[in-house]
């Protein structure tokens, strides 16, 4: 959970990377789904009804938010990654070498 909170700041921050991987909307999600799935500490104190451990509000609506999550994160990532690789092959030769270590 506080991994997702981390996330979340780190979105909604002013970005100081021309290519961020993680946009502001992006950050309004994940905090939707924090929300959403915070009532799940309360599963313990209903034995039926939406908030039981199997009800709408505990189960369903979190499963659903995680897999658009997942769906989401991954195609995000997947964005960042190639912007990166692009930015490497488009880099000058002697910005790349800066990159290797000199050895001795």
């Amino acid at each position: 959970m506080f991994n997702w909170l981390a996330v979340t700041v780190i979105c909604l921050r002013p970005q100081l990377a021309p290519h961020s991987a993680f946009p502001r909307w992006f950050g309004y999600f994940r905090a939707f789904v924090f929300v959403c799935t915070f009532p799940g500490g309360l599963v313990f104190l209903f034995q039926q009804g939406p908030l039981s451990w199997n009800g709408l509000f505990i189960y369903r609506i979190p499963a659903v938010e995680f897999i658009i999550w997942e769906l989401i994160m991954s195609a995000l990532l997947l964005k960042a990654l190639g912007q990166q690789r692009r930015a490497a092959l488009d880099a000058p030769a002697e910005t790349a070498m800066l990159a290797v270590p000199v050895t001795g």
